[in-house]
């Protein structure tokens, strides 16, 4: 009956889609009801008992009534008499019995088997308690389309002639059985139809039970011979056994195997070719297989002739963009525009992308170097005025993708002030910009081509190929950028490569990438590149010349077994505060690696000043208002003597032929051990000698003072800073340096060591703004995003949070520039220290932590240090600890912070050494630190004449270190800090502090050490720290 139902299914094609599920159900409520209308009348119990049930009962539930009925009156009969009956059928092999005669084997009655014994609590097919396997929820249902059943076909006592399909189990191999029979069961109803079939036996003649992969049983033996769908026959065969073998015979000379063709191939007129086509896997063409005669009996007209519609789908392309027929007729009518980067080796003045500009009429392409992608706005005016003013033309459409970086408000109001039409992309369609597109694409192959033909050796190029090394940029033959570059150098053939292997990370070094040798402020890195320049030849050149005039060495024979230090030049540019170039510099310096101790050098210490000094001067200036004056020593090592005996090869360059000519030093030189020392030793001299007297509290700050007033100047190595109220002696100051050392007097102080340093009627004004940029630059994120904090609060950072980083040599280079960067940024101090924490093995979490940091820089970058006017400056510090702030040591974080009135002098956020005990014990100790730096203040101070006349007040938040300070009686839990104690308490009782207690929402120092939410960072923040517009505006 069930395979009637499915043929007649099949036969109606015609049904729409949205009535199937309507149909399918009135099909099987009509089918139900016919079903349970054939029952014997023994059943009659149960049909009347589903037909009244108020809801549908579903197939497999009425076969569970009608089975668990028959089993009842299996029991109550007591005659032999076979049932006669029409049941399900399945593919069991052996004989059958009743299951009343069943005994379960766990609770041991009688007409169930064990794994279906409730008793058992125990499913079988999950494997879990709780229920048994009839029960179990995850076995497969079965399911009504599905065809993969096993079909009974017996005669019905209405008509014999009527075969009754009903749906079966499933095939154990390859599904659960659709219904909850046990094997018993099974057997019984294998054992009921051998016996039954209308009061007559079944001959083996009419009935055939195949357990082969088909999975059905039939009545009509020629139903297993032929194709269900074609009609035609398969093959013959006899019975051996319980197998069936077939017998070819003349049919087909060797076996083959017989697939069932779709329902395409059956309404298919000629379906050879395309049955043949979906055997061997839809290939393109059949022409091989014909030529070789295996399927010469098809007819092969059709192939060339039909297509094959699930190719045409499963091979199908992208169609090409059709050629634009929009074109310019002048130039600068139309611009394409499209920005490339970053890449893996960037310039050495941090640009990672550049922008491109491409006529449509002339195809003229003009590019820009950007250290980030933000900078296109500003880029396209310069293009926009270089434009109107150099072709007197106006750009009429701009056309880009919709990156972020055309998309910007500011971008759009200045093209329609402009009345730039622009034109973009749509989204993930590259090639509506396909004009910018392809010209990235020419820069990149010519990029390669120069590579090659430049002879780069061959592990070079091998990397550049394997791991994709970003293409660096062509010479620009026809673009805008400054500056004439020559291609790279020809270097020697292939060095032979040795068998072993690093596992250290290789990338080609920073010389070789063209993106920096496009760069108009490259720097050689050897003597054969910088003599190819005439801007270096002539640095060179000036070099030399002052060493020569300073008497530098004397050439004279090597002696015999004296170390040779070499010699080698190095070449940089100096720029100026606004990133512009100020000059190039050649200098050669000893390589003074080769020195050994005791035999060409002592002593190497030099002192430097502090940056609390050069801060304290700055304020002093503010508050007396002084003006700052900067000098800076030409080739300072130059000037100091040595008192050991030094050879030294010659340098390149120079006219020294004889290989046995050493240059003997008679004065330092750059790169030798001590040279630092040689040159302060000599400047020392020299300012003694003009009635100056050396600091004891900072070695590098000299003093003069004398009737007319008071001259400071401070020293870093050969950068110096001269203020003070004496305008004369000021004056004879800078002769005596001049007349002694090639001095170049710089006027007032604007750029020192990396600070840059403003002056207004208010005061001064110091910052590192450009710094600042060259280190966003230099980490090079690619996204625009900024925060407010530079750390994120109550998250704390272990030294094994994350994986490692691959190469952390870029992570511990910027954790090296943010130190530097706290010389005036307090507010990233305790960031700072955090992430330096993690150097030696830095994990991505940390990475992220130092990305925030640098985020936050990108939103703050203009934030300095003002240094105001003050009629009353006053010293005053204050103190906090964040107590066992550390997960991994609970070591706590000292912070601190000093003020000279409003100016702020130093300040400092550190881990401490060991562990507190309490948080007591954490403030003491911040407050022992703080005290050593009061008093180190204040003798600073009263060496530039302003010496503080009250104690110092040193403000903490906890009452407990304040107690602990002012009480001489100590107790058990200090006693192991009584050192600390007793040093603050002695500077407390001599009058230097004085310890008032602050409230923590008025502690600046808990900057220092936490974290802290958006609020209470900008608060104190404004506190410390100024913009520079904000402090310009005071003017």
């Amino acid at each position: 009956m069930m395979l009637l139902w499915n043929e007649m299914d099949m036969m109606d094609t015609d049904i729409a889609e949205a009535a199937l599920t309507t149909i399918v159900k009135m099909r099987q409520s009509s089918r139900m009801r016919h079903f349970l209308m054939k029952l014997r009348p023994e059943f009659e119990p149960v049909r009347a008992a589903i037909l009244n049930q108020g809801t549908k009962a579903s197939l497999d539930d009425i076969i569970v009534d009608l089975l668990a009925e028959e089993t009842r009156l299996n029991s109550l009969s007591t005659s032999d008499e076979p049932i006669d009956t029409a049941l399900i059928a399945t593919s069991y092999k052996g004989k059958g019995r009743a299951l009343s005669s069943v005994q379960c084997h766990f609770c041991h009655e009688m007409g169930h088997v064990s794994k279906n014994c409730r008793k058992r609590n125990f499913c079988n097919y999950c494997k879990e308690k709780g229920h048994v396997l009839s029960q179990c929820s995850k076995r497969p249902q079965y399911n009504a389309h599905s065809l993969k059943a096993y079909s009974a076909v017996l005669p019905t006592p209405e008509d014999s002639k009527t075969t009754v399909s009903k749906p079966a189990i499933e095939n154990s191999s390859t599904s659960a059985p659709a219904f909850s029979l046990s094997p018993e069961i099974l057997q019984q109803v294998i054992q009921a139809l051998h016996t039954s079939g209308l009061g007559k036996p079944i001959s083996k003649t009419t009935w055939i039970f195949d357990s082969g992969a088909s999975n059905h049983m039939t009545g009509n033996l020629h139903a297993l011979e032929k194709d269900l769908h074609t009609g035609k026959v398969i093959g013959r065969g006899h019975r051996k056994g319980e197998l069936f073998v077939l017998d070819f015979g003349s049919t087909t000379t060797s076996p083959t195997c017989f697939l069932v063709p779709s329902i395409n191939e059956i309404n298919s007129a000629n379906n050879s070719w395309r049955l043949w086509h979906c055997r061997l896997g839809h290939p393109h063409s059949l022409n091989s297989i014909f030529s070789s005669g295996v399927l010469d009996k098809l007819d092969h007209q059709y192939v060339f002739n039909k297509t094959c519609e699930s190719c045409a789908l499963a091979k199908a392309h992208t169609l090409p963009f059709s050629r634009s027929l929009n074109h310019a007729s002048s130039a600068f009518d139309i611009v394409h525009s499209d920005v490339w980067g970053p890449p893996r080796v960037g310039s050495l003045t941090g640009k990672r992308y550049y922008v491109s500009f491409v006529d449509d009429w002339s195809r003229f392409t003009w590019i820009y170097f950007l250290h980030r992608k933000s900078e296109v706005m500003q880029v396209f005016k310069q293009f926009h005025a270089m434009v109107c003013t150099q072709f007197n033309k106006k750009i009429k459409i701009l056309r880009s993708d919709s990156g972020g970086e055309y998309i910007p408000k500011e971008f759009k109001a200045f093209l329609a002030s402009e009345g730039v039409v622009h034109q973009y992309s749509c989204t993930e369609q590259p090639q509506q910009n396909g004009v910018a597109e392809r010209k990235h694409r020419h820069i990149q192959e010519m990029a390669r081509a120069l590579r090659l033909h430049a002879n780069l050796p061959k592990p070079l190029l091998t990397y550049s190929r394997r791991v994709q090394h970003p293409p660096p940029m062509p010479p620009p033959s026809p673009t805008s950028t400054p500056g004439n570059v020559s291609p790279p150098p020809s270097t020697s053939p292939t060095p032979q490569l040795s068998l072993r292997r690093s596992s250290r990370i290789i990338r080609p070094p920073d010389r070789l990438s063209l993106f920096s040798a496009l760069d108009p402020l490259s720097i050689p890195r050897s003597y054969k590149q910088a003599t190819e320049s005439a801007k270096w030849i002539q640095a060179m050149k000036d070099e030399m010349d002052a060493l020569e005039a300073n008497e530098t060495w004397d050439i004279v024979p090597l002696p015999t077994n004296q170390p040779v230090v070499g010699s080698k030049w190095v070449y940089s540019v100096k720029l100026k505060s606004d990133g512009s170039l100020d000059r190039y510099k050649a200098r050669l310096v000893a390589q003074g690696f080769s020195q050994e101790y005791g035999i060409d050098y002592d002593e190497t210490f030099a002192p430097v000043a502090k940056m609390t000094t050069v801060r304290t001067l700055i304020a002093i200036s503010a508050i007396r208002d002084w003006d700052i004056f900067q000098m800076d020593v030409k080739n300072a090592f130059l000037n100091g003597d040595l008192s050991e005996t030094v050879y030294m090869r010659p340098p390149p360059g120079s006219s020294i032929a004889s290989p046995h000519m050493v240059c003997k030093l008679r004065k330092a030189l750059y790169g030798l051990k001590q040279a630092p020392r040689a040159w302060f030793a000599k400047l020392k001299s020299v300012l003694i000698g003009a009635g100056f007297r050396q600091s004891e509290n900072d070695y590098s700050l000299f003093i003069s003072s004398t009737p007319q007033g008071n001259v400071f100047i401070l020293v870093y190595v050969d950068d110096i800073l001269i203020t003070g109220d004496d305008s004369q002696s000021i004056i004879n100051l800078k002769n005596v340096l001049q007349h002694s050392f090639q001095m170049k007097d710089l006027g007032s102080a604007s750029y020192f060591l990396g600070l840059e340093i403003s002056h207004n009627s208010h005061g001064y004004f110091l910052s590192q703004q450009k710094y600042t940029q060259d280190l966003i630059n230099l980490v090079g994120l690619t996204d625009d995003k900024q925060v407010d904090t530079p750390l994120e609060v109550n998250v704390k950072y272990s030294k094994n949070d994350g994986e490692p980083i691959t190469d952390p040599t870029l992570y511990r280079r910027v954790v090296g520039s943010l130190v530097y960067l706290t010389v005036t940024r307090p507010d990233i101090a305790h960031a700072v220290q955090l992430v330096s924490q993690f150097v030696s093995d830095p994990r991505r979490l940390h990475l992220t932590a130092l990305h925030r940091i640098i985020r936050y820089l990108r939103s703050t970058s203009d934030l300095g240090l003002p240094y105001y006017k003050s009629a009353l400056p006053q010293l005053q510090a204050y103190s906090d600890a964040d107590y066992g702030g550390c997960p991994d040591t609970r070591r706590s974080t000292t912070g601190y912070c000093s003020f000279l009135g409003s100016s702020l002098l130093s300040w400092k956020s550190k881990k401490q050494p060991t562990v507190s005990k309490s948080s007591t014990e954490a403030e003491y100790r911040a407050m022992s630190a703080v005290c050593s730096e009061i008093v180190w203040l204040r003798r600073l101070l009263a060496d530039f004449g302003m010496t503080p006349s009250i104690p110092t007040p040193l403000f903490c938040d906890n009452e407990s270190a304040v107690k602990i300070a002012s009480n001489p009686v100590f107790h058990e839990r200090t006693k192991h800090i009584e050192i600390d104690c007793h040093f603050v308490r002695e500077k407390f009782e001599q009058g230097l502090i004085t310890l008032p207690h602050v409230s923590t929402k008025d502690q600046i120092a808990d900057i220092l050490t936490k974290s802290l939410s958006k609020t209470n960072h900008v608060r104190f923040v404004s506190k410390l720290l100024l913009p520079l517009h904000q402090f310009e505006g005071e003017c």
